[in-house]
């Protein structure tokens, strides 16, 4: 199993505001980002979650985060760099890394 932790599968707008080749990959529909999503997300036989916060300035817009064919948890709301502090996103993580369950989504519009 993986998780996904405020991913920009499918780039950020934030990355125009950035320097350096990060940010040139960053930005939607960059090559470097084309070329990453022209494969499945996972391997055959790998499950994956994507987690997200509609608190996040920095993966936007937030739907940027998730990938085709891979469930979705938006965690409210911590900001980006506090899903790796947020106790309700441990929970989600760790419930699926052991027992493969998805969580009903806690963000706002849940």
């Amino acid at each position: 199993r993986v998780v996904f932790v405020a991913s920009p599968h499918r780039g950020t707008w934030s990355a125009f505001l950035a320097w350096g080749d990060g940010a040139d990959e960053m930005r939607p529909d960059s090559p470097f980002l084309i070329t990453l999503n022209a494969a499945p997300p996972v391997p055959p036989g790998v499950s994956a979650l994507t987690v997200r916060t509609p608190l996040d300035t920095h993966i936007v817009p937030g739907e940027h985060a998730t990938l085709d064919g891979v469930p979705d948890r938006s965690v409210c709301c911590p900001t980006h760099a506090g899903l790796l502090r947020d106790l309700e996103a441990f929970r989600v993580i760790r419930r699926f890394l052991a027992d493969g369950v998805v969580d009903p989504d806690t963000g706002p519009d849940a």
